[in-house]
């Protein structure tokens, strides 16, 4: 085992929300970044070509969000930001979706989600079943994570899970 080097990503990210979709890009969504903040943008690495390019803009800042990666009604990935902290530092408790294949490679359309029970950030993300009919209903589960976005804080702690139901 070794470690490779690839392409830089297109902007610099503390924080970002990272998930893989169809086996051929990895996403990196939103982040930090000490010149600008929170970043409402979102990139794509093209894993045969070792390049990135711009998925254009969020519907808002996001930094701590967490991403799963779900199968869309036609089978193209579904790709999910959930919750997060945005640009004043509040929790956010709406999911961002978006990203959608086509013949032309992936592309964009960010839009705010149904909003979750429980606003939260640091949490985890986890996809069960692949949206088929052996595979079951593609679910996205959110796990755990902060009320008050700080993972320092065990009074915000969350014990909450949720499903989104693809």
């Amino acid at each position: 085992f070794s470690w490779e080097q690839r392409a830089d990503m297109l902007v610099p990210r503390q924080f970002p929300a990272v998930g893989v979709a169809g086996g051929t890009a990895l996403f990196v969504v939103g982040g930090y970044n000490g010149l600008t903040g929170v970043l409402d943008s979102a990139e794509a690495y093209d894993f045969a070509n070792d390049t990135w390019r711009v998925l254009g803009k969020l519907p808002a800042g996001v930094v701590a969000s967490a991403v799963g990666v779900a199968v869309a009604a036609g089978g193209g990935p579904l790709l999910l930001s959930t919750g997060g902290l945005d640009v004043y530092g509040v929790t956010l408790g709406s999911p961002v979706a978006a990203v959608s294949e086509s013949a032309g490679g992936f592309h964009a359309q960010w839009a705010p989600g149904p909003s979750m029970a429980q606003a939260r950030t640091y949490h985890g993300v986890a996809v069960v079943g692949d949206g088929t009919v052996a595979g079951g209903p593609c679910r996205l589960f959110a796990v755990g994570g902060s009320r008050l976005g700080d993972a320092s804080n065990a009074t915000g702690a969350l014990t909450s899970v949720e499903v989104f139901v693809v």
